[in-house]
């Protein structure tokens, strides 16, 4: 589907990014809701889905901020449910999911268990409520809302970044994946898998897939 990004300025600063490690540190993550500016940006963009009646996916960094998040959807008025590894297990998991696809509850809060493969076409938009450095983990949040809705043809799939990813990354849409000519060790030439993103114009080298 097409996609609008919202791009709101929240405070990070005192996560670790640990060299070596594929993504931030996540302990400790839960403090940005002790940051009155940073709740106060994520009450907007849970109340401005709750007007626009958007059924929602909102990415956590921990099961602490999980259900901090809930909290403030529930004094908004908000239905939502949280998922994650230590509360549910695969049945309730299953069971969320199907209450979620029927509209039961508006906005699911997620640790690490809505991602790839994860089928819902009728998802209006996305809250990006942590950080990442992957690049895979990032497609895959925003692909969540990604699905065309065959109830809902003229759907337009709402990014809400409050984590800098959109300016860590660019627009998922300029994501590809292209051939690039590499010569092997023993001289043969061969086309190689490489994942180029386009950021303020300019097209540049993500990582290798192969």
């Amino acid at each position: 589907s097409k996609t609008n990004y919202y791009i709101a300025e929240t405070d990070w600063s005192f996560v670790r990014n640990v060299p070596g490690r594929v993504d931030f540190d996540t302990d400790g993550m839960e403090r940005w809701c002790d940051i009155e500016a940073n709740t106060s940006r994520f009450t907007q963009a849970v109340k401005w889905c709750i007007d626009n009646n958007l059924k929602t996916i909102i990415f956590s960094p921990n099961i602490d901020m999980n259900f901090r998040l809930k909290n403030v959807i529930y004094s908004l008025g908000g239905k939502a449910e949280t998922m994650d590894s230590d509360h549910d297990s695969r049945k309730s998991r299953e069971q969320k999911m199907a209450r979620f696809r029927r509209g039961s509850f508006q906005f699911l809060v997620n640790v690490g268990m809505v991602g790839r493969g994860v089928d819902v076409p009728s998802v209006d938009a996305i809250i990006l409520a942590r950080p990442t450095k992957s690049l895979s983990l990032y497609v895959q949040f925003i692909g969540r809302a990604l699905r065309k809705d065959p109830n809902n043809p003229d759907k337009i799939a709402q990014i809400l970044d409050l984590a800098g990813n959109v300016e860590r990354f660019g627009k998922v849409e300029d994501v590809r994946l292209e051939k690039q000519k590499a010569v092997s060790p023993s001289g043969w030439t061969y086309n190689k898998d490489i994942i180029t993103v386009v950021k303020d114009g300019k097209k540049r080298l993500w990582e290798r897939v192969s």
